[in-house]
């Protein structure tokens, strides 16, 4: 009789293991699937189901346009080390002013 009561408890025990190693196992390969998937993806599309592969960004509308930062002089001097190609609109000349790694231009 000991004996029986003893083997039991192991029994449930050991049931509840295997199910928590069966879903430790499945949460590890779907965070494997989905980390896989988001790495993968190296470009982003707004207003759009499937981006240009190209295009880093896609931007896709009929009624919208895009929206650069505003930028005064002073805003846009004050910017430490702009990156090659970096693009803002001027609001204190009405201009878009892109930097060429050198000087900021027209």
């Amino acid at each position: 009789m000991k004996s029986k009561n003893i083997i039991k408890p192991l029994v449930k025990k050991m049931s509840s293991l295997r199910f928590s190693f069966a879903m430790f196992t499945f949460f590890v390969a779907l965070n494997c699937l989905l980390s896989n998937y988001t790495m993968a993806q190296n470009n982003v599309g707004i207003g759009v189901l499937v981006p240009a592969p190209t295009s880093l960004l896609d931007l896709t509308a009929n009624d919208k346009g895009l929206l650069v930062p505003r930028l005064t002089l002073v805003q846009r001097d004050a910017i430490v080390l702009p990156a090659t190609g970096l693009l803002i609109y001027n609001t204190d000349c009405n201009v878009f002013n892109y930097f060429n790694g050198i000087v900021w231009l027209l």
